[in-house]
Formats: structure tokens, C-alpha cells, sequence
């Protein structure tokens, strides 16, 4: 049954390179045979029987493909705000500090923040998704900020309040003498 194919192109179109490209599908080709050889010889219960096999491992295999495709997308988060919904900050610098503002709120560094102590996500500096604004625990977005350069190294926080606060939460000095 296995002819060598003999064309200019032998080399290329051999029967041993045929079943080396053809491997991985070894399993469907050994089941269609079997299915074949079934119906010369006539065996219409045992062709319908593989059949239903068939049909049954394809359901299978698609409610699987399925099941895992639902699991990936519900493990996403939903609460997640769009672009278009957060707060466009700018950055912008002095003679002695960087700062970024909203509106008519400029706000400055006061000291690094603990990761653990971002809230929600409110906004992005200059359009850059990486650089991301969240609120600081309980404080007010207007007073407090945080801000967050996701670059997947060295990831840190910075506090920032805003220029005119003097009501400085318990527990906190700035790194700044300036800013004091």
C-alpha cells in the first residue's frame, strides 16, 4: 500500500517525509482507516458505532476548549477602570522638584510609600498606562496620591500630597526639608 512517490521532487515528496509531517495527526489517520476498512467490509453497526465515537470525543474536546476559554476570561478583573474613565494627570518640574497635577491641584513628593498602602486606581500620568496614580488608604484623592511606575523592576511608590495640605496624617514626615 506504501508506494514510493517518483517525481522529479522525490526527495521532497517522499512517502517517509509525507508521514513525518503527517505525525501528529497519526491518531485521526489510524481512525479514519479503521473506519474505512469497516465499510468494505460492509459493517454499517460498526461504522455508525465509530461515528458516534467521533462525535462524541469532538463534544467532548470543545466543551473543554470551551470550559477553559470561560475560566481564563471570568479569572480577568471586571472592576478594572477603562482609560477612558481614569483621571489624566501631567507631570511637570521645578528648579527643585518634579510634580504632577490635575486641574488646579499641583501635588508634590513627600516620602516613599509601601506598595501595600496604593487604594484604587484614579488615574495615569501623560497618557503612560505604566504610570499609574492610586489613592492613599482612607485619605482624600484631592489631598494624597500615590504614584507607581509599573516598570517590572525596582517597583516602587511615592507619596505625594497636594501643595496647600498642612493636615499631615499621624506617623508620616517628609524625605524633603523643603516639603516639611
Amino acid at each position: 500500500m506504501d508506494k514510493k512517490i517518483t517525481t522529479k521532487y522525490s526527495g521532497i515528496f517522499s512517502v517517509k517525509h509525507f508521514r513525518r509531517r503527517v505525525k501528529p495527526f497519526a491518531g485521526v489517520l489510524a481512525f479514519m482507516r479503521s473506519i474505512v476498512s469497516k465499510i468494505r467490509n460492509c459493517d454499517l453497526s460498526s461504522v455508525k458505532t465509530l461515528a458516534h465515537m467521533a462525535f462524541d470525543a469532538v463534544k467532548t474536546q470543545l466543551l473543554f476548549s470551551f470550559t477553559i476559554t470561560a475560566v481564563f476570561l471570568s479569572s480577568c478583573k471586571a472592576d478594572r477602570k477603562t482609560g477612558a474613565e481614569l483621571l489624566r494627570y501631567t507631570s511637570g518640574e521645578t528648579d527643585a522638584y518634579a510634580y504632577i497635577a490635575i486641574d488646579d491641584k499641583i501635588f508634590v513628593p513627600f516620602s516613599a510609600a509601601d506598595n501595600s498602602d496604593r487604594g484604587e486606581q484614579i488615574g495615569i500620568v501623560n497618557g503612560d498606562k505604566k504610570d499609574k496614580i492610586y489613592t492613599y488608604r482612607d485619605c482624600s484623592p484631592d489631598e494624597w496620591i500615590i504614584e507607581f511606575y509599573d516598570s517590572g523592576e525596582m517597583d516602587s511608590s511615592m507619596l505625594l500630597k497636594e501643595e496647600n495640605v498642612t493636615d499631615i496624617p499621624a506617623g508620616l514626615t517628609s524625605e524633603y526639608p523643603w516639603n516639611n
